[in-house]
């Protein structure tokens, strides 16, 4: 799960806490089935194959269930967890990566289906939060319409609690022409380009 036990700050109630959806293994395990039934008909029909055939068809067998054992790992270590005060995203088998979006600074929240999810229940979603977080797309989720309803509700509900903050006491998101400031503030110590500061900008003076 995305939050381990004692993760939960004071106050924060957990929404949702998933892993991604099963169609993120469809493809290893197409691929899986579709060697072993090759590997099986070409055992079939050439009955008197030389030895080092069987050799090639195991070592495709063994490659095609290694990645498919790879991409379960990853599956069972990848989560996502909606809480009352943040979006939480943690994965990785070796080498754990991890995100959080306080809930409070999300600005907005879209989602996008293929024909595929759409049949599996899943899809893509973005969550754009103030700041210098930008945009962050998640893949597989499953349920995002779900996903996205949680997320716009939780932080509707941050906006009108006393002083904008979250139940943990999270400062509100700062304004667009603080977030300006900061951004001029980067740019000058190097940290930003004229030209990243120039488009993150525009886009905040769009979103005004």
């Amino acid at each position: 799960m995305a939050l381990p036990d004692g993760a939960l700050r004071d106050g924060e109630d957990v929404l949702l806490d998933t892993r991604p959806s099963w169609t993120a293994l469809a493809g290893p395990t197409s691929l899986g089935l579709a060697v072993l039934a090759a590997s099986l008909a070409g055992i079939v029909a050439w009955s008197g194959a030389p030895v080092w055939f069987g050799w090639v068809v195991l070592a495709a067998i063994l490659l095609a269930g290694a990645r498919l054992g790879v991409r379960v790992l990853v599956w069972r270590s990848t989560a996502l967890a909606i809480t009352t005060a943040r979006v939480v995203y943690r994965s990785g088998v070796l080498r754990r990566v991890g995100r959080e979006i306080p809930i409070e600074s999300v600005q907005d929240v879209s989602f996008r289906q293929s024909l595929f999810e759409r049949l599996g229940g899943a899809g893509s979603v973005t969550v754009e939060s103030a700041g210098e977080r930008g945009a962050l797309p998640f893949v597989d989720v499953p349920r995002p319409e779900r996903f996205q309803e949680l997320v716009n509700r939780a932080a509707a509900t941050a906006r009108t609690r006393p002083g904008g903050g979250t139940a943990s006491g999270t400062a509100p998101a700062p304004s667009v022409p603080e977030q300006i400031g900061q951004l001029a503030e980067l740019c000058r110590r190097g940290a930003l380009s004229e030209a990243e500061f120039q488009a993150k900008k525009a886009e905040l003076l769009r979103r005004m």
